[in-house]
């Protein structure tokens, strides 16, 4: 129906109650899809001057959505458009838009959409824009699209319940984000402003496993490292654990993170980002942090940090570190204290074996060069076999092997360690074995040791093999010695101090045979009879025996070790009297007064043993093994006579 003003013939009116449009093609709106479908009570308005023509519609029904619009058009070009669409099908929108436009709903699965505002041709003027995506699902618009470059835009976006994956995609297509690392989830509810900043008011995600992430701030979309934005992130799921590290922390290694709860309040602004609160857990580990990094620099940064229980060895940065906590068999430990860029402060650390404390410490490192390192370690439950693999670890192997001599249950005290300066002090040590209780104290420079230490029960037999080289001994010695100077077993001097023990010298019977048969061929019978007798008392009193044995230790020369005021006592309350002079790795044994007047020596020298007699003026009878000889020769000549 058609109807013109008889007064001016510029305005024309069309009615259409119902009718069917197909194969109608708008150029002003460059769409490549022909337009068609049901128009129901379309009612027109159409006024034209000169060049400018006007045409204003009524609500009408196209395809079940009611639509309404204004339209002015200028020397045949669409220039301004007043719309109003509701409840369109999102499918019918897409043929109505610009071929230019399309794309921005291109893999969006929206369910209808309510749109009105003004299209110039440069500009879209959104007074609303409303997407439903289903009935619990909605995204809305407002503001200022610049057609010719989105970025110039002015929008406020908001939405409830929307798949983020849906979001995701819409921003990819207008060229926002290329992707985003995020779990898959819902964003619960939204308020974004979009110009030559995204500011965001409020924004809540939540993942399919319940995680739940809150934004509120501001960034610039062209250079992302210009940001300000609080951020806070509750999880209970390893894997969203996970993934959302990765996005705030790229550069980390995600097979390190293995946590099954978070909690975060923090602060990111440019590229540093403020830890308000930070806990992290798995089973009874729990992990708080509070303090600031750099999110493009991870070693700058300046963090307070709590642990509890610590087991997941594996994020430890530190290779040398994890290794040593392996070794000493280490379960778990907790530990308070300050990580600044690459020095770690440790105001306490308690180290566990088991549920037995192992050690406690305090102290300095450094995570890139671990020589510079001060610790303050309290031994608890540290055995001979922790203690050889830590002076192992720490260069100490020198030292290691003392500890061969002497198996422990247990060492308690402090060690202090200095790797700058290579020194270690020893304080108030006590080591344990079985009931006896050994102390030392001192100092460790230079792979040199000063101090004091009271050894009880020491074993005679590996010490015999460590420093004599020979297998005679059994028994136990306790040993008290004040070193004053630093020493190492090539430089010894200024050790003072006290033995006493039991010893058992374990002497062969073919041994003794010899020694008799030997004495025999000796034409001096009185010798024969002295030696003889000596022997039958050595035999019957301290070889073989259980004997006493105490003396003084002195160390006046360089590498030479004096006992001296030996005295050993049999169980009969027989003495013998000597001194030993050890010279790694040889000694001279000197047993005073054995015969008569005459002292006996024994040397060991270059794996070769020597004997001799001396009488009081310091002459040396001659060899044992000369008179031997000389008796045998004289046995022969006997014998062929």
């Amino acid at each position: 129906m058609f109807s013109r003003s008889l007064l001016d013939s510029n305005n024309i009116s069309i009615s259409i109650p119902n009718a069917s449009i197909g194969n109608l093609n708008i150029n002003a709106l460059e769409n490549e899809v022909l337009l068609e479908g049901e128009i129901e009570n379309l009612d027109l308005n159409i006024s034209s001057n000169e060049n400018i023509t006007e045409i204003f519609s009524d609500t009408f029904s196209y395809k079940e959505a009611e639509v309404q619009f204004d339209a002015f058009i200028e020397d045949e070009v669409l220039k301004k458009l007043n719309f109003s669409i509701q409840e369109l099908d999102v499918n019918e929108l897409v043929l109505l838009l610009d071929k230019n436009y399309q794309k921005f709903f291109k893999q969006i699965n929206l369910d209808t959409i309510n749109v009105s505002g003004e299209y110039t041709q440069n500009n879209f003027s959104i007074n609303n824009l409303e997407l439903n995506f289903n009935e619990n699902s909605q995204l809305k618009f407002s503001g200022l699209i610049n057609l010719e470059n989105f970025l110039n835009s002015k929008l406020n976006i908001k939405g409830f319940n929307i798949p983020f994956e849906v979001f995701s995609q819409f921003l990819q297509n207008i060229n926002f984000l290329n992707s985003t690392k995020l779990p898959k989830g819902n964003l619960d509810n939204f308020d974004i402003e979009y110009s030559d900043l995204i500011k965001i008011n409020s924004l809540n995600y939540i993942t399919e496993n319940g995680s739940e992430l809150d934004l509120q701030g501001s960034f610039n979309y062209i250079d992302f490292s210009d940001t300000n934005f609080d951020l806070n992130l509750n999880s209970s799921s390893s894997n969203d654990i996970s993934n959302f590290f990765q996005l705030i922390f790229p550069k980390l290694d995600s097979n390190l993170i293995s946590f099954d709860k978070l909690s975060l309040s923090s602060n990111i602004e440019n590229e540093n980002i403020k830890i308000k609160e930070l806990n992290i857990s798995k089973d009874e580990t729990l992990i708080s942090i509070l303090g600031d990094f750099n999110l493009d620099n991870f070693s700058n940064r300046g963090l307070q940090i709590k642990i509890n229980n610590f087991k997941e060895f594996d994020l430890i940065p530190n290779a040398e570190i994890k290794e040593i906590l392996n070794q000493l068999n280490i379960s778990h430990f907790t530990m308070d204290g300050t990580v600044i860029d690459e020095e770690i402060i440790i105001n306490s650390l308690d180290v566990f074996e088991e549920d037995e404390l192992k050690f406690s410490l305090s102290g300095e490192t450094n995570l890139s060069n671990t020589q510079q390192t001060f610790l303050n370690i309290n031994l608890q439950q540290f055995d001979s076999n922790d203690l050889s693999k830590l002076l192992k670890y720490t260069d100490q192997d020198d030292y290691a092997k003392y500890l061969d001599l002497y198996s422990f249950n247990n060492v308690e005290g402090n060690l202090i360690i200095d790797l700058a300066t290579g020194n270690y002090v020893l304080e108030n040590i006590e080591i344990t074995q079985d009931e006896n209780i050994s102390t030392l104290s001192g100092n460790i420079f230079d792979e040199k040791f000063s101090g004091n230490l009271s050894l009880k029960n020491l074993d005679l037999e590996n010490m015999e093999k460590f420093f004599l080289e020979s297998s005679r001994l059994k028994g136990f010695l306790d040993l008290n010695l004040d070193i004053s100077q630093p020493i190492d077993l090539k430089n010894m001097i200024g050790i003072s101090g006290k033995i006493n023990g039991q010893v058992k010298i374990n002497v062969k019977e073919e041994e003794i045979a010899l020694l008799l048969f030997m004495q025999s061929l000796s034409q001096d019978i009185e010798d024969f009879e002295q030696i003889n007798q000596l022997i039958n008392t050595l035999s019957q009193s301290f070889i073989n025996n259980d004997i006493s044995i105490e003396g003084e230790v002195t160390n006046s020369n360089n590498k030479e070790l004096i006992i001296k005021d030996l005295i050993f006592t049999s169980s009969d309350n027989q003495e013998l009297k000597g001194e030993i002079e050890y010279f790694h790795p040889n000694y001279k044994i000197t047993i005073f007064d054995i015969i008569e007047q005459d002292d006996f020596i024994i040397k060991f020298d270059k794996g070769s043993y020597s004997y001799e007699r001396v009488i009081p003026d310091g002459t040396v009878r001659k060899p044992l093994e000369e008179l031997i000889q000389k008796n045998i020769n004289k046995l022969f000549e006997n014998l062929l006579q």
